[in-house]
């Protein structure tokens, strides 16, 4: 296996955005409130539409229950994709080409002409999608960087990614 790992890439508004939904869905807060908010919309939709049992003030707090949850939902699929899409348009550091260079020592991460260095023992994850690599960077600041599989040389360079990250001990899941 090589020393160093390689990546270059330039990040696309996509990539932002499957990272951030990447990373909430495997979130356990976030499956929480998910299933409660699912639960909420669901008892309030029975209770508005079986006669007799939304009457009164039960019927008043399955309804502000009904808009709340389906504003919540609307939020996570049409808002936060709307403000990722003007935040990518109007800063030209996330569309910045990107090289991540893995080494022993720490992962090498230049943006445009910004350098950051992440040991190794801050890496708490990786999570690998079809689209991407997430890496989750917790000990000081949190922080995200990705891989897109299309900054992949052959199939070798997957694979050679997967060793590291074995070899470091960093969980991929």
């Amino acid at each position: 296996m090589p020393k160093t790992l390689n990546f270059n890439y330039i990040p696309e508004k996509e990539d932002y955005l499957k990272a951030s939904r990447t990373l909430a869905l495997k979130t356990t807060y976030f499956r929480i409130m998910a299933v409660i908010i699912f639960l909420a919309i669901l008892i309030s939709s029975i209770i508005l539409l079986v006669p007799g049992l939304g009457a009164g003030v039960w019927g008043n707090v399955a309804l502000a229950v009904l808009l709340a949850g389906s504003f919540f939902v609307l939020y996570f699929l049409v808002i936060i994709p709307w403000q990722l899409g003007r935040v990518y348009k109007t800063r030209e550091s996330l569309k910045s080409p990107r090289k991540i260079t893995l080494s022993d020592d720490h992962l090498h991460m230049q943006v445009g002409d910004q350098v950051t260095e992440l040991d190794w023992d801050g890496f708490e994850r990786v999570i690998k999608t079809s689209d991407f690599y997430l890496f989750i960077y917790t000990h000081e600041d949190r922080i995200y960087p990705f891989i897109p599989r299309r900054a992949f040389d052959d199939e070798n360079s997957e694979e050679a990614l997967q060793q590291f990250l074995e070899q470091k001990s960093i969980p991929v899941i």
